[in-house]
């Protein structure tokens, strides 16, 4: 009956979608670049100057980074053929401060994600598509350990999957362990493989915080009576309520289907 009450109450509901914005910096003072950018870019001067008050970089303000976009876009069109064109321009507009990255970066990053991951230039776009500034993020500190921790530690299949449909994990690396352990104790897991459930079906469960878990998870008991047992299994089957607002969402709900 709770697992039922619950999959209708996903169904009543709309989860929020994860989302990342560049904060507004300064606005670039050499007109020369703006012009030369937007050529490349395939964009109009007034939107390239848009682009570049995305983002905080000072970098901007150098000649360099017409040549970077250059090479950004002869390295994935041409020499590696990941994407064509017209997505890796949209790429740089989505994410401007990639403009700043050494090649090298690119070419450690590309390399990670598809000789040692395995990801296809298909997946590689779609997850660059959805977080391009993972490109900017360590290997060694943020992208190979929030693999290993999916893959080996909780022995999720679906690693690849979260990778490529939420690869905001990177940017929250330092968190996911310390998160598993929260819920493995505070949901009173069995094994170590139920996170590897939650994972497979609600991955950013394991970015939110525990002041934004807890309330839920006690509202969910109360309101609908759970024992420890029964809220643990609701929320195993169905980690995604946790991505709910507790009160422009899962309460409203909840007290109307009840």
């Amino acid at each position: 009956r709770s697992l039922a009450f619950c999959l209708a109450l996903l169904s009543a509901c709309t989860l929020p979608q994860p989302t990342d914005a560049f904060p507004v910096g300064r606005p670039a003072s050499e007109p020369a670049t703006v012009t030369d950018l937007s050529d490349v870019l395939g964009m109009t001067v007034k939107q390239t100057q848009k682009l570049i008050q995305s983002t905080p970089s000072k970098n901007f303000e150098r000649q360099y980074i017409v040549e970077n976009a250059h090479q950004i876009l002869s390295f994935l069109t041409k020499e590696r053929k990941i994407m064509p064109k017209d997505k890796a321009k949209k790429l740089i507009q989505k994410s401007p401060s990639m403009l700043t990255y050494s090649r090298t970066n690119f070419e450690e990053t590309t390399d990670f994600f598809l000789s040692e991951c395995r990801l296809s230039k298909e997946e590689y776009t779609k997850m660059l598509m959805t977080y391009p500034q993972c490109l900017g993020l360590s290997i060694d500190n943020r992208l190979r350990p929030a693999i290993d921790f999916f893959r080996d530690e909780i022995g999720s299949n679906k690693w690849k999957w979260i990778v490529v449909r939420y690869p905001q994990i990177f940017r929250n690396a330092s968190e996911l362990r310390p998160r598993a352990q929260f819920m493995y104790e505070k949901l009173n897991l069995e094994r170590w493989a139920d996170l590897s459930q939650i994972a497979s079906k609600y991955p950013p469960a394991f970015w939110l915080s525990e002041q934004n878990i807890v309330p839920k998870m006690e509202f969910l008991q109360q309101s609908l009576k759970l024992s420890t047992g029964e809220l643990r299994d609701i929320l195993v089957t169905y980690p995604q309520l946790l991505g709910l607002s507790l009160e422009s969402n899962l309460r409203p709900t909840v007290e109307f289907l009840l």
